[in-house]
């Protein structure tokens, strides 16, 4: 005896019976993904400067150099249940710096990786709050290539800070009709390691930095302009805490460490962007970002770290989601 329950199909784009819906405008959303829904992105950013900011943060110009920082990102976000996703974005980095005779010197390699998760204890309510949890992991190249003529002598760019970051922040948004304020609230912990570009001078191996702690917040608005395009705008403001480098003490917690003069800081970047859901599987944005002001990005420029020492300029970035 045969028996035939019915015909089934699937496919990539199926909707399965376990998934949430799909909001129908993006000002709606919750801030985790929906249930059961996979969003794969390629994301591209890019930014190009010609100056740096002194001790006292004004701009200086590279004088005919011209410094780019591009990133190719791959976006994976999970719904895992109504209240909780997961992600991973890992970045692929593109360092630059080219001076008026055409000379460069160029790095491509992985960047760090970030793993995360967002839980949003109350869904579908106005007031919308979610606890954000990031891992940075210290997985991109952060050793260079050589010392030779000094520690300001550089033959190559890093991709990684070689420190890995903790970040715990609060996310919070409520929609008034077609606007949505919307602001971030967050901690960076930086674990103290050895890293290869800090070198013991009296001893034989790579000493530690200590980063210092980061806070962060971010004030935004949304403004849903249709149905499928939204737009936003934001201002985005980071205080680090001083930096320290050393070599470890007699114990085997014990760290010898100085700080590094006039390393703490802060910056001030303002943001724009548009999103245009073409539909539920498919999603475009573009982004801008300028850093309006801060202070020295001279510490570290010479290894290319962005984290550490963000370079002025405008950076464009652009994203294409698909989702099933």
């Amino acid at each position: 005896m045969t028996l035939l329950a019915g015909l089934a199909q699937a496919g990539i784009f199926t909707e399965k019976t376990t998934m949430s819906e799909w909001p129908e405008r993006e000002i709606e959303a919750d801030l985790v993904t929906p249930r059961g829904w996979l969003r794969v992105g390629l994301a591209a950013d890019m930014k190009r400067s010609t100056a740096s900011r002194d001790d006292s943060g004004a701009l200086t110009p590279h004088e005919g150099a011209v410094w780019s920082y591009s990133q190719a990102w791959l976006k994976l976000d999970q719904g895992f249940s109504k209240r909780l996703s997961f992600y991973c974005h890992i970045p692929y980095v593109m360092a630059r710096l080219q001076n008026a005779e055409d000379a460069d010197i160029s790095t491509r390699a992985f960047g760090d990786l970030h793993t995360g998760f967002i839980y949003q204890p109350w869904i579908d309510t106005p007031n919308k709050v979610a606890f954000v949890g990031d891992l940075k992991a210290a997985s991109g190249v952060e050793w260079p290539s050589d010392f030779s003529g000094g520690e300001a002598s550089t033959g190559s760019f890093l991709t990684g800070t070689g420190v890995t970051n903790v970040d715990l922040a609060l996310r919070a948004r409520r929609a008034f009709g077609p606007v949505a304020p919307n602001l971030d609230l967050g901690y960076t912990f930086k674990i103290p390691t050895v890293v290869g570009y800090v070198v013991q001078t009296d001893g034989f191996g790579n000493g530690w930095l200590d980063p210092g702690d980061a806070l962060h917040a971010r004030a935004g608005l949304d403004l849903q302009a249709g149905d499928k395009l939204m737009l936003s705008a934001a201002a985005n403001y980071s205080r680090r805490g001083v930096y320290k480098i050393g070599v470890a003490g007699p114990g085997v917690w014990d760290l010898d460490l100085r700080e590094i003069p006039d390393t703490d800081g802060w910056f001030l970047d303002v943001e724009a962007g548009a999103s245009l859901t073409v539909n539920r599987n498919f999603g475009l944005r573009y982004d801008l970002a300028w850093q309006a002001t801060g202070t020295s990005t001279e510490h570290f420029d010479h290894f290319g770290l962005e984290e550490f020492s963000p370079q002025p300029g405008l950076t464009h970035g652009l994203t294409a989601e698909v989702r099933w």
